[in-house]
């Protein structure tokens, strides 16, 4: 990404961000999406919930050029996405990304979609991050760290 051009697009506090292992920037905003970028810094999607489609029933993926780490191709992508802030994003190594929100949960995304939602935390989950081997640990306000398998297994929690 070129640092003379400023990354423009989220409506409101970019909370927290991530690189890919293949380079695609991954945005989280208190706009309640997550927005990925290429390595030259153009907007690749975002992702949203898609509660809020518009009249012609397409959801708000707003997709320019598709094949950043295998997103599908479609571009009337429905993907559903967070209500709440998405307060971090996280990439494994084999370019899962996770994202934690204020709605007490986290998702993970493979290939422009949410193949799970974790769910088990009692306030907001503000924190998360891949080990090495593929581990996702997620920090939240409940005073409590989780550790995931890729799966979204609990494999267990730290208080």
């Amino acid at each position: 990404v070129n640092p003379a051009c400023p990354l423009t697009g989220h409506s409101a506090t970019v909370r927290s961000l991530a690189w890919s292992p293949s380079g695609v920037l991954a945005s989280g905003s208190r706009d309640e999406s997550i927005k990925l970028w290429s390595k030259d810094g153009l907007l690749q999607c975002t992702l949203r919930d898609h509660s809020d489609a518009d009249h012609t029933g397409i959801a708000p993926c707003i997709c320019k050029r598709w094949p950043i780490f295998g997103l599908r191709k479609n571009p009337d992508c429905p993907l559903k996405g967070h209500k709440g802030n998405v307060w971090s994003v996280a990439f494994s190594v084999d370019n899962v990304l996770a994202s934690a929100s204020s709605e007490k949960s986290v998702k993970l995304w493979r290939d422009g979609s949410c193949i799970s939602t974790l769910t088990g935390h009692s306030d907001y989950v503000r924190a998360v991050a891949f080990s090495s081997e593929g581990v996702l640990a997620s920090g939240s306000d409940d005073k409590s760290v989780k550790t995931w398998s890729t799966e979204g297994k609990l494999l267990c929690t730290l208080t």
